[in-house]
């Protein structure tokens, strides 16, 4: 049988069988975490999943795949097995498979359009790793080494911050302020990092020399890519906020990951300075960004050898259903910081039933004091600022 696939909302209830559907033929809802082949399902042929829903990026943005054979699957379709969990509401259609065939040699076949083709060829260069990769810049590589070495102390990772006197004041003007600030004023790289941890140190290091790789050469471009680090930095603020309030994110970590997750458009933008349509048709640009970003974003962030949860992140960072975990997790303050930003603007993309979201339901049961975050971030408005400002 080929099982058809549509995403339903977390609100809506689907309406009886329709009249006139065939005896062999069946429409049901799968609710998330369960297995997506039920006993009754699990034949000896394999099953195929189509993704129907245009709003859809990846397989996985609707099914934990715990096999790794099946992470690079072609995103349309997917051979089944036992042991695929749903992690978002479907509606299943299944047919018999000789009734497809049957549709599927009459049914007339869309041409591809200009933006199809532009999508397909960037999506083979990304896998055949043919992409101007922005490289993680050099002192960030070196401290991320001398973290993950036991032996290195303080002074062995002062001494590489201070390689880049923009990057050492910078560190000490932050353990200064009132956010990280302790009872004594810091003066000294060494101190700073002292008092930061390493981890956060690294972190902040990261967010402070990532700017650099924000550059085209194409005017419109790199308008195009001002715009983007503007992005970035406003949501790293506000992931910044949100995890100062939720127990068990790391606030440096959140506010790492904000300026990370769009990092896939830079690799975009970058290829088409080659594509005459995409420079001259701004529009045609966005929705090439939009279909590629969550794909192209998950495949840097592993290449740079951040955590998978990050991947993650970046690759559901617009999808509002996001709910890969029980707890609460960064793709959630990712999800959150995204739609606050979106309604703050007064965007017409504004969503307006943040409170039936899987992730806001676990930010009410895990923030520190149990107050609504949308009145928690209007208050922290300053705080949200000063975090933008300093990163950029």
């Amino acid at each position: 049988r080929l099982m058809h696939i549509r995403v339903l909302p977390d609100v809506q209830r689907r309406q009886p069988q329709p009249k006139g559907l065939r005896p062999d033929t069946q429409i049901r809802d799968q609710p998330p975490r369960r297995d997506l082949l039920k006993p009754d399902l699990n034949q000896r042929r394999a099953h195929t999943l189509k993704i129907l829903d245009k709003r859809v990026r990846a397989v996985r943005t609707i099914v934990r795949q715990p096999r790794p054979d099946l992470t690079d699957a072609n995103p349309e379709r997917l051979k089944l097995d036992k042991g695929q969990i749903i992690i978002r509401p479907l509606e299943v259609l299944r047919i018999p498979l000789k009734m497809f065939e049957l549709v599927k040699r009459h049914a007339p076949s869309p041409r591809p359009t200009n933006e199809d083709n532009i999508v397909r060829e960037f999506e083979l260069a990304l896998a055949k790793n043919d992409i101007n990769l922005p490289p993680m810049p050099d002192v960030a590589v070196r401290i991320a080494r001398q973290i993950d070495d036991p032996d290195s102390t303080s002074d062995t990772i002062a001494r590489i911050v201070q390689m880049d006197p923009s990057v050492a004041a910078r560190l000490i003007q932050v353990v200064n302020s009132p956010m990280f600030g302790g009872t004594s004023k810091i003066d000294n790289a060494k101190d700073a990092i002292t008092r930061l941890g390493r981890v956060e140190t690294r972190d902040l290091v990261t967010c402070f020399v990532l700017k650099g790789i924000f550059r085209s050469r194409s005017p419109l471009l790199q308008q195009r890519m001002k715009q983007l680090w503007q992005h970035s930095t406003h949501i790293a603020a506000i992931c910044h906020a949100l995890a100062k309030r939720v127990k068990g994110i790391d606030p440096a970590s959140a506010l790492l990951l904000g300026l990370v997750h769009d990092i896939g458009i830079i690799p975009i933008l970058s290829m088409a300075e080659d594509k005459e349509q995409l420079t001259k048709d701004a529009e045609m640009l966005e929705r090439v960004i939009d279909r590629l970003r969550g794909k192209f974003s998950a495949e840097i962030l592993q290449r740079w050898d951040f955590s998978e949860e990050f991947a993650e992140a970046a690759m559901d960072a617009e999808d509002w259903q996001h709910d890969r975990h029980e707890h609460i997790d960064y793709g959630d303050i990712l999800v959150l910081a995204q739609l606050y930003a979106i309604n703050e603007s007064g965007d017409s993309k504004a969503v307006s039933d943040i409170e039936q979201m899987p992730a806001w339901k676990k930010l009410m049961a895990n923030s520190t004091d149990g107050s609504d975050a949308m009145a928690i971030l209007d208050e922290a408005r300053q705080e949200i600022l000063e975090v933008q400002s300093m990163i950029t």
